[in-house]
């Protein structure tokens, strides 16, 4: 925790240099930087409490909510609601099978969900090494 700063910015803004010192980055000083065990405890600083969550392993400032420990608020907000997946050749969203294939393109490997119509058969996956090659299989299958 910086001393120096005396905002909100002790969560996040410190690094460790090569000889393991804590480092503040708006200060750009060790000088003022205390390091504070805040595992299972709370930190009184400034006049505000503080707390390791185990969740997303960041300190926190301690709002006296009583469940603080088992949830956190920057991992609840951050979940998305998951996106509807589809074959990629047709509209079926009802079993599902991804397959991960090499992208020549962007150089990635790709994960690409096929329904049972268009999922090659497990013998004939072993030759499907890039999108294309999945491209033609589906082609010969249909």
């Amino acid at each position: 925790m910086c001393a120096s700063c005396q905002h909100h910015t002790i969560q996040i803004h410190a690094i460790v240099a090569s000889v393991h010192l804590p480092i503040c980055i708006n200060c750009n000083s060790s000088d003022y930087v205390c390091v504070a065990d805040t595992v299972g405890h709370l930190v009184r600083v400034y006049g505000n409490y503080y707390y390791f969550c185990d969740l997303c392993h960041k300190v926190h400032i301690w709002q006296g909510f009583g469940s603080e420990l088992s949830t956190c608020l920057l991992t609840r907000a951050q979940k998305v609601a998951a996106p509807r997946r589809q074959c990629a050749v047709c509209v079926r969203s009802m079993f599902l099978t991804p397959m991960s294939v090499f992208d020549k393109k962007l150089g990635v490997m790709q994960t690409v969900f096929l329904c049972s119509k268009h999922c090659p058969p497990v013998p004939q996956r072993q030759f499907v090494y890039d999108i294309a090659s999945l491209r033609r299989l589906i082609l010969h299958l249909s």
